[in-house]
């Protein structure tokens, strides 16, 4: 079972649901949009079955029947329960006979945050310097700071989402300030993506460019990491990790 969180673009955990948006209804529940990809592979099934409930309400279960249109993404709406843990399965069926099925679990994030796994993420577009950056990511949740970006599917998300959101440049929390040349994030790890995806000038004055940004390239299909002046005002991305209790 794969532990997701609401907001979850899951074509890059399970190959089949492409978004999830949520749309509160007021401050106790919120509206869910699903989308996904036809599964399994040329499977050719019929509809599927959309099950959800609470996971500590078996009890309570909701049912939903989607017929396949092969012209179009599959979608649903659902509406759950803010902050409270969900389980959802979504079988595709042909012939009376199950073909394939996913599970997960979700939480939604707080409003105006998007989600991969138990992570949630935003994009603050009031440009600040990095340090100060770093600070506004704190204050807005306890557990909040810069964006770490640990692996290729999380690398993945951040850039589908920046494109999204047509941001071109932003800070993330990668740096060099304690030693130059050593690359930390936030929680003080080192970078362990590929190191052709950082583009270094090498006239840059030291101690003044130990902060890194994520910039567009030309084509506008994807990002690489630059070192860059910290003092510089510029909008940024915080995270925080989803707590399930």
């Amino acid at each position: 079972m794969e532990k997701l969180t609401i907001l979850l673009w899951l074509q890059y955990i399970v190959k089949i649901s492409k978004s999830f948006h949520y749309i509160p209804v007021n401050k106790h529940t919120t509206e869910v949009f699903i989308e996904w990809d036809e599964f399994p592979k040329e499977g050719n099934p019929e509809f599927y079955f959309l099950t959800y409930q609470l996971v500590n309400d078996i009890a309570q279960k909701n049912v939903k029947s989607i017929l396949t249109n092969p012209q179009k993404l599959q979608k649903s709406i659902i509406t759950i329960e803010e902050n409270k843990d969900y389980h959802i399965i979504i079988q595709s069926i042909k012939c009376g006979k199950i073909l394939s099925e996913k599970s997960f679990q979700t939480r939604s994030c707080s409003q105006g945050w998007v989600a991969l796994k138990n992570n949630c993420y935003r994009i603050s577009n009031e440009s600040k310097p990095w340090n100060i950056a770093k600070q506004h990511c704190q204050l807005s949740l306890n557990s909040a700071h810069l964006v770490d970006i640990k692996n290729e599917e999380e690398k993945h998300f951040i850039y589908s989402h920046l494109r999204s959101n047509n941001q071109k440049i932003i800070w993330t929390g990668l740096s060099d300030i304690k030693k130059r040349g050593h690359l930390k994030w936030t929680d003080g790890s080192s970078f362990g993506l590929k190191k052709n995806e950082i583009f270094s000038l090498s006239l840059t004055p030291k101690n003044e460019t130990d902060c890194y940004i994520l910039q567009q390239n030309a084509t506008g299909s994807n990002y690489f990491f630059r070192r860059f002046f910290c003092y510089v005002p510029l909008p940024y991305i915080c995270e925080y990790e989803c707590n399930y209790f």
